[in-house]
């Protein structure tokens, strides 16, 4: 039930950015107190962050009571300790509640004895806390925490109780932000949408192929033009497709990218995953933007949820319960877009989305009763509907409390991605808390879900025994930085290895060696997907590996455009092995609307064997004619399009940008004449780089650069096993000796 106060949401401008006071107070408490968290708070002006930390002594073997509570009148919430447990509690209308059930129970079995400091973090309505030795660091990752759904505890005050001989000797309140960013008028209750993110509709027409051609970064392949057709008509699918208005009716705000499956439903992962080459069209279209649309309908708690119906902004019943939780990737995917374009100023506007819904996120798929205190994540959730995991498609970590490699590395991820733009924005001292989680969650990752007999993550039971199946979840950790060296080589090596990884199309999501997987998809039970083909292509990139990133992106690729050619689109998923042209001849697809097409165009008469679609979940029985009615979806730029565009331009040419830091990187190995033209660096301008044609991947080149920038530059150029760095200058750049032209395909 809810319980709403009057409460106005702040307008101030520090409140808008969310700017921490930096205010430190020691109380020198020795007794029972009760003191004012934030005096600049009141209806206006909620508390919104706040961090108690105290120093307690516990007598050793006796009985005792210590509370620490965040207080709005009588209601309270916070942490009580006694004789070797701690334990979140709220006490509302004079009645106390043990905070958190199953999997998500936030009591603790701790010791106690002698000096400990005691922390209570108050983050949005989610609450964590942290009981540590008074002489140790402080603790990355919270023993426990939870997310107040309802909004009737706004705190104002802090009230310390004790009793049993019990020495308090002083509290410190830090990292105080009142208020919300969004305007006024607004109430906080549990319908609340966009808090943390305010912002008014603009939407844009949708641009034409004509409209924003001229804008796109233009591939250069001398030797391979077929890539640059793919990439251009890529683009095409996607402007006639996947590109949606929202109604005036609907409380989306901004123009678009959709998934490509159904455009009444937004669908979280795979619009992360396509923004992750949509944002190449950032010069004529600001796909970046279409994020905002997820921030608008974030719940007072940061919730957000994997699907929402597009034309009401309401939680689709797909993400209801356990079911509702998507890869958390936004903090990511805002990174990519800032390396692009260095917007700052967005940075400093979605930095209070992202660490709230990081918070909320941190505690709804944290099994943190369970002795590994990872994440954890079914089917339906992480995205890979029928993968075989402990929880299959539907089941509750919350009750149960698993562990989930992939997504106890996305989590990872999510929070080291959050420091970098915390950086950014100057907000150095979050940057650091952010990071010290990623670690803590990284070392039990590596301790805890490693086998080295295998060589392979492994999810966990809720009692930290291996749940083994090998499958492209647990590659989830090269991407995150979990991996160590050792294990990062442990796991390339499998993914090329021929019986296991290296298929013609890769990488399938299941390791053949397991019983269930199919040569022909069975979704993903051995179907090539873009989201874990490119999270495995750039997590192999991270760990310095480029040589086998390119190779696979060359291999992933050919098999794209082996099945374009006779197919004239791009496809949901694709078969991990080529198969017969008698096959491929004979299926269809389109049968999940109750249309089937043939998949191969009517001009075209094949032979041989080639990569096909891959089969969806009702698996891969064949039809009458000797193929398949249940081939992926057509006409599926969606996440698709990251081969076709991100891995041609950042893996197969080699040429990626980091904006904000003045840097170019351009692993230059092909021996074409090859290069990116119109490659658009957001506010730092806009450059052309060609390299000529050369007899070997070793021999010396000549390289182009031409455009303009409003600041310093510095191009590193990798050539064999040479790096040689270039530096522009601010103003028009033409550091070309002989005349270089380009073509757009």
């Amino acid at each position: 039930m809810l319980i709403t106060l009057g409460l106005v949401l702040a307008v101030s401008a520090a409140s808008a950015v969310g700017t921490r006071q930096a205010r430190r107070e020691q109380t020198g408490l020795k007794g029972p107190g009760i003191i004012d968290i934030c005096s600049s708070c009141g209806p206006n002006s909620p508390l919104r962050e706040a961090r108690v930390s105290t120093l307690v002594h516990v007598p050793s073997g006796e009985s005792f009571d210590f509370s620490l509570a965040a207080a709005n009148g009588r209601d309270r919430v916070g942490l009580r300790l006694t004789a070797g447990s701690a334990v979140l509690f709220s006490n509302v209308g004079g009645h106390e509640t043990r905070l958190g059930t199953g999997s998500r129970n936030t009591s603790r079995t701790i010791s106690l004895d002698g000096w400990k400091k005691v922390e209570l973090d108050w983050r949005g309505n989610n609450i964590f806390y942290r009981v540590y030795d008074s002489q140790a660091a402080r603790p990355g990752a919270p023993l426990g925490g939870f997310t107040m759904d309802r909004l009737d505890v706004l705190p104002r005050k802090l009230h310390i109780a004790a009793t049993g001989g019990t020495t308090i000797d002083g509290t410190a309140i830090t990292h105080v932000v009142a208020g919300y960013p969004a305007g006024p008028g607004q109430l906080p209750t549990t319908a609340s949408q966009g808090i943390y993110f305010p912002a008014n509709k603009k939407v844009v027409p949708v641009p034409t192929w004509l409209s924003l051609s001229p804008s796109l970064p233009a591939p250069i392949l001398d030797s391979d033009p077929d890539l640059v057709r793919l990439y251009n008509n890529t683009w095409q699918i996607l402007l006639s497709k996947n590109i949606l208005q929202p109604r005036p009716s609907s409380p989306l705000v901004r123009t678009y990218v959709d998934s490509g499956f159904d455009p009444t439903i937004m669908f979280q992962w795979d619009t992360l995953f396509s923004l992750q080459y949509a944002i190449y069209a950032h010069g004529g279209f600001d796909a970046i933007a279409s994020l905002d649309n997820w921030y608008v309908v974030q719940g007072p708690t940061g919730e957000i949820r994997r699907a929402y119906n597009s034309r009401t902004g309401a939680i689709h019943p797909w993400a209801a319960g356990p079911n509702g939780v998507n890869p958390p990737l936004f903090a990511w995917a805002e990174l990519a877009a800032f390396r692009q374009t260095a917007d700052i100023d967005r940075v400093k506007r979605v930095l209070p989305a992202l660490r709230a819904y990081a918070d909320w996120v941190s505690v709804q798929m944290w099994s943190q009763a369970s002795p590994h205190q990872l994440y954890w994540n079914n089917g339906n959730g992480n995205g890979m509907d029928n993968l075989p995991t402990q929880l299959g498609q539907g089941g509750d970590g919350g009750t149960n409390g698993v562990a989930n490699v992939d997504m106890s590395s996305q989590m990872v991820l999510m929070r080291n991605s959050l420091a970098e733009l915390e950086d950014a924005a100057g907000e150095g001292d979050r940057a650091a808390d952010h990071r010290a989680w990623a670690d803590a969650i990284a070392e039990k990752i590596r301790r805890l879900a490693w086998n080295e007999e295998d060589g392979r993550f492994y999810e966990l039971t809720a009692s930290g025994a291996q749940w083994k199946v090998d499958s492209l979840a647990g590659f989830w950790s090269l991407l995150a930085g979990v991996a160590s060296p050792a294990q990062a080589s442990r796991l390339r090596a499998a993914l090329t290895d021929a019986s296991r990884y290296w298929t013609d199309m890769v990488f399938p999501t299941l390791s053949q060696t397991d019983s269930r997987f199919d040569p022909k998809g069975d979704y993903w039970r051995g179907g090539v997907w873009a989201p874990t083909t490119f999270a495995t292509i750039k997590g192999v990139q991270q760990t310095g590996d480029r040589a086998l990133a390119r190779a696979a992106s060359e291999r992933y690729l050919a098999g794209i455009r082996d099945a374009f050619d006779y197919s004239g689109t791009l496809f949901e998923l694709y078969a991990p092995f080529k198969q017969s042209s008698a096959y491929i001849s004979a299926s269809y697809t389109g049968e999940k609307t109750g249309l089937l097409r043939p998949i191969v165009l009517p001009n075209v008469t094949l032979s041989g064997t080639h990569v096909a679609p891959g089969t969806d979940e009702k698996g891969s029985a064949l039809n009458s004619r000797g193929g398949s009615d249940n081939l992926a979806k057509d006409q599926f730029v969606g996440w698709t399009g990251l081969a076709p565009i991100t891995l041609l331009l950042e893996n197969v040419i080699g040429i990626e940008a980091d904006s904000p830091r003045g840097l170019i990187t351009w692993d230059l190995q092909r021996t074409d004449r090859h290069g990116i033209a119109n490659l658009n660096l957001g506010k730092t301008g806009t450059l052309t780089l060609i390299a000529d044609a050369r007899a070997s991947p070793s021999s010396h080149t000549h390289i182009c650069i031409i455009g303009e920038v409003s600041k310093s530059l510095t191009v590193e150029v990798t050539v064999g096993s040479t790096k040689v760095k270039m530096t522009l200058a601010a103003g028009a750049v033409n550091d070309c000796s002989s005349t270089a032209t380009w073509q757009r395909g």
